[in-house]
Protein backbone atom coordinates (compact mmCIF):
# COMPACT_ATOMS: atom_id res chain seq x y z
CA UNK A 1 0.00 0.00 0.00
CA UNK A 2 1.93 3.27 -0.94
CA UNK A 3 1.35 6.53 1.86
CA UNK A 4 0.34 9.89 1.15
CA UNK A 5 3.12 11.90 3.52
CA UNK A 6 2.90 15.86 4.05
CA UNK A 7 5.93 17.80 3.91
CA UNK A 8 7.34 20.79 5.47
CA UNK A 9 10.03 23.21 4.77
CA UNK A 10 8.89 26.34 4.82
CA UNK A 11 6.86 28.71 7.38
CA UNK A 12 4.08 28.79 4.76
CA UNK A 13 3.72 24.78 4.85
CA UNK A 14 2.14 24.51 7.77
CA UNK A 15 -0.94 25.45 7.02
CA UNK A 16 -0.03 24.12 3.42
CA UNK A 17 2.01 21.16 3.12
CA UNK A 18 3.42 19.92 0.27
CA UNK A 19 1.56 16.18 -0.58
CA UNK A 20 4.02 13.64 -1.55
CA UNK A 21 2.41 10.45 -3.16
CA UNK A 22 4.58 9.25 -5.94
CA UNK A 23 8.23 8.87 -6.81
CA UNK A 24 7.58 12.54 -9.14
CA UNK A 25 6.16 13.93 -6.09
CA UNK A 26 9.40 13.12 -4.48
CA UNK A 27 11.44 14.72 -7.31
CA UNK A 28 9.95 17.46 -6.77
CA UNK A 29 10.47 18.26 -3.25
CA UNK A 30 13.82 17.21 -3.87
CA UNK A 31 14.14 19.99 -6.37
CA UNK A 32 12.37 22.11 -4.56
CA UNK A 33 14.94 21.44 -1.36
CA UNK A 34 17.42 22.28 -3.53
CA UNK A 35 16.51 25.61 -4.98
CA UNK A 36 16.04 26.93 -1.33
CA UNK A 37 18.95 29.18 0.30
CA UNK A 38 20.65 27.56 2.97
CA UNK A 39 18.04 28.53 5.49
CA UNK A 40 15.85 25.38 4.06
CA UNK A 41 17.34 22.77 3.43
CA UNK A 42 15.90 20.51 5.21
CA UNK A 43 11.82 19.02 4.86
CA UNK A 44 10.15 17.25 7.53
CA UNK A 45 7.80 14.47 6.25
CA UNK A 46 5.35 12.54 8.21
CA UNK A 47 2.79 10.13 6.69
CA UNK A 48 -0.53 10.79 7.22
CA UNK A 49 -2.93 9.29 9.61
CA UNK A 50 -0.06 7.64 11.34
CA UNK A 51 -0.36 8.75 14.73
CA UNK A 52 -0.21 8.28 18.39
CA UNK A 53 -3.22 7.84 20.56
CA UNK A 54 -2.77 12.12 21.54
CA UNK A 55 -3.00 12.54 17.76
CA UNK A 56 0.59 13.66 17.25
CA UNK A 57 2.88 12.24 14.33
CA UNK A 58 4.66 8.59 15.48
CA UNK A 59 7.65 9.26 13.35
CA UNK A 60 9.09 12.46 11.35
CA UNK A 61 12.01 11.43 8.31
CA UNK A 62 14.01 14.74 7.87
CA UNK A 63 15.42 15.00 4.48
CA UNK A 64 18.26 16.92 3.87
CA UNK A 65 19.65 18.57 1.19
CA UNK A 66 23.63 20.21 0.72
CA UNK A 67 22.62 23.73 0.02
CA UNK A 68 25.72 23.95 -1.79
CA UNK A 69 26.91 20.96 -4.24
CA UNK A 70 22.63 19.87 -4.36
CA UNK A 71 24.24 16.36 -4.81
CA UNK A 72 24.22 14.97 -1.52
CA UNK A 73 22.60 15.05 1.96
CA UNK A 74 21.06 12.64 4.52
CA UNK A 75 18.23 11.29 6.31
CA UNK A 76 16.86 11.41 9.85
CA UNK A 77 14.43 9.13 10.96
CA UNK A 78 12.99 9.35 14.29
CA UNK A 79 10.50 6.85 15.85
CA UNK A 80 9.52 5.73 19.15
CA UNK A 81 12.62 3.35 18.92
CA UNK A 82 15.34 5.92 18.38
CA UNK A 83 16.70 8.18 15.76
CA UNK A 84 18.29 6.60 12.50
CA UNK A 85 20.78 8.41 9.64
CA UNK A 86 21.58 7.26 6.86
CA UNK A 87 25.08 5.61 6.29
CA UNK A 88 27.31 7.02 3.85
CA UNK A 89 30.64 9.05 3.41
CA UNK A 90 32.34 10.57 6.28
CA UNK A 91 33.36 14.84 6.00
CA UNK A 92 35.29 16.78 7.89
CA UNK A 93 34.49 18.33 11.18
CA UNK A 94 32.77 16.48 13.96
CA UNK A 95 29.10 16.29 11.75
CA UNK A 96 27.31 18.14 8.90
CA UNK A 97 25.28 21.00 9.69
CA UNK A 98 21.43 21.66 7.30
CA UNK A 99 18.63 23.80 8.70
CA UNK A 100 15.41 23.67 9.38
CA UNK A 101 13.52 26.71 8.71
CA UNK A 102 15.97 28.51 9.58
CA UNK A 103 17.00 26.54 12.49
CA UNK A 104 20.18 24.52 12.93
CA UNK A 105 19.86 20.45 12.50
CA UNK A 106 23.44 18.59 13.25
CA UNK A 107 23.71 14.93 11.54
CA UNK A 108 26.75 12.61 12.00
CA UNK A 109 29.64 13.37 10.18
CA UNK A 110 29.38 9.57 7.93
CA UNK A 111 25.28 10.24 6.96
CA UNK A 112 26.15 12.00 3.33
CA UNK A 113 24.68 10.08 0.35
CA UNK A 114 24.09 11.02 -3.01
CA UNK A 115 20.47 12.48 -3.70
CA UNK A 116 19.54 9.33 -5.53
CA UNK A 117 19.87 7.42 -2.39
CA UNK A 118 17.52 10.00 -0.58
CA UNK A 119 15.39 9.68 -3.31
CA UNK A 120 15.18 5.78 -3.37
CA UNK A 121 14.83 5.44 0.52
CA UNK A 122 11.91 8.18 0.63
CA UNK A 123 10.53 6.34 -2.15
CA UNK A 124 10.90 2.39 -0.31
CA UNK A 125 9.45 4.95 3.29
CA UNK A 126 5.95 5.88 0.90
CA UNK A 127 5.97 2.41 -0.24
CA UNK A 128 5.78 0.64 3.15
CA UNK A 129 6.22 2.88 5.89
CA UNK A 130 9.17 1.60 7.01
CA UNK A 131 12.67 3.39 7.28
CA UNK A 132 16.14 1.88 5.30
CA UNK A 133 18.49 4.49 7.82
CA UNK A 134 20.76 2.17 10.41
CA UNK A 135 20.47 3.69 13.97
CA UNK A 136 22.44 6.72 14.57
Amino acid sequence: MRHTAKAYFKPEHRAHPILLTTPDDIDHLLTALAAESWQNSVAAIYIDGRTTHTGVPDHELQIAVDYADKTTGALRYTAHDGTYFTKGTSTTGDSVVYFYMGNEVEYPRDSVVPIEDIRTAVNHFLETGERLMQRG
